[in-house]
C-alpha cells in the first residue's frame, strides 16, 4: 500500500511540475521540446509499477545489448558506398572536364 501512495504521489509532482514549467516557459520554439522531455518523465513514472513488477533494471537491459557484432558489416558497408560514391564522382568529372556548363552547346552560356 505505501508504494502505491508513493507512486501516485510521484506521478502528481511530476505532473505538477509540468503545469509550472509550461507556465514559466514563454510559447515558441522550446515549448515542443519541453512538452516531449515531460511526457517521456511521466511515461517512465507510469511504467514503474511494471519495471519493478519483473525485477528487471534498466541498465543491465542497455548492457545487454551487444552491438560490437553489428559494427563490422555496418563499417564494410559504408566503406563500399564511399567508394561507389568516388568513383561515380570522377566519372561524372572526367566526362565533362570539370564544370558541365564550360563548354559551349552543352547547356552554358556561348
Amino acid at each position: 500500500m505505501s508504494y502505491l501512495v508513493h507512486w501516485i504521489s510521484q506521478i502528481v509532482l511530476i505532473v505538477l511540475f509540468a503545469v509550472i514549467l509550461e507556465l514559466l516557459m514563454p510559447s515558441g520554439v522550446f515549448q515542443k521540446y519541453i512538452k516531449f522531455v515531460i511526457g517521456l518523465v511521466l511515461i517512465i513514472a507510469l511504467m514503474d509499477p511494471v519495471i519493478r513488477l519483473f525485477h528487471v533494471d534498466p541498465s543491465s537491459l542497455l548492457q545487454g545489448i551487444n552491438t560490437q557484432k553489428y559494427d563490422e558489416p555496418v563499417k564494410k558497408e559504408t566503406a563500399r558506398q564511399k567508394s561507389e560514391n568516388r568513383k561515380g564522382t570522377s566519372r561524372i568529372y572526367s566526362r565533362t572536364s570539370g564544370c558541365p556548363y564550360e563548354k559551349s552547346g552543352e547547356g552554358g552560356v556561348e
